[in-house]
């Protein structure tokens, strides 16, 4: 039985065709791992205000810490050492990347603490930083 010379056309384009695609998926492939196993690009994250102003026993006192220099959304702004003076507290505003402290201090003094950040992850681990501060009450 004798074969058609166009039936050894279209097997030839198929193997070319065929290893033209494994050529190109290797090259994907390859180029998605080595991408995925690069470590993304951190930075230290930056507190806003730097210090923060005097408060006065018995007066209501506000002031927002917003984090930025985030590679990814903040997801908890919280006290990590220290104490706030009595009638203080820290508030993390969900969804953003601001921190409220608020109340009526109840103490005069000066309290020293540190407030830190945590970001969520991608592939790698999220960004967490933190920044001291020092509050004094008059």
């Amino acid at each position: 039985m004798k074969t058609h010379p166009r039936l050894w056309i279209l097997l030839g384009v198929g193997i070319v065709l065929l290893i033209i695609f494994c050529c190109a998926a290797t090259f994907v492939l390859g180029a998605f791992a080595f991408f995925r196993s690069q470590p993304l690009p951190s930075s230290e994250l930056e507190f806003s205000p730097v210090s923060l102003p005097n408060a006065r026993i018995g007066e209501a006192y506000s002031v927002l810490i917003t984090v930025s220099n985030n590679d990814t959304p903040v997801f908890d702004i919280g006290m990590w050492n220290g104490t706030l003076p009595q009638g203080l507290e820290l508030t993390y505003i969900e969804n953003t990347n601001t921190a409220e402290i608020s109340g009526e201090p109840l103490e005069t003094g000066t309290f020293t603490f540190e407030i830190g950040a945590m970001c969520f992850g991608t592939n790698v681990s999220g960004q967490v930083d933190s920044h001291s501060y020092t509050l004094v009450v008059e």
